[in-house]
């Protein structure tokens, strides 16, 4: 039996549309999954990015942007390509423009 780490998800993260990451160079990338605990992002070319880096992002849509401290913990290039982001750290005010954004995933 091959030994592999399995990801557990202790929170509901699901499927969104309308938010989008702006990443420091002024990139901007489509969130394809998101809840409290991180965002998966579109991304042609997940290899820019190492597993273990640290980013600066913020996550936006019609509610507002809220800034978040995050790493890449995984990458993907089949069926979709892109990274999932742990967010680290949020400051309060921007932890609750986040959660609005979040509201039902099934909207």
């Amino acid at each position: 039996m091959a030994d592999e780490d399995v990801e557990r998800r202790s929170d509901v993260r699901g499927p969104r549309r309308d938010l989008w990451a702006e990443l420091p160079d002024g990139a901007r990338l489509t969130v394809l999954e998101a809840g409290r605990k991180g965002v998966f992002l579109a991304h042609d070319d997940p290899d820019t990015f190492a597993l273990g880096a640290k980013l600066e992002i913020a996550i936006a849509g019609a509610q507002g942007k809220a800034a978040a401290r995050c790493e890449v913990v995984r990458k993907e290039i089949q069926p979709r390509k892109g990274i999932a982001l742990l967010i680290v750290s949020m400051s309060p005010a921007a932890e609750t423009i986040y959660v609005a954004l979040l509201g039902d995933p099934e909207d």
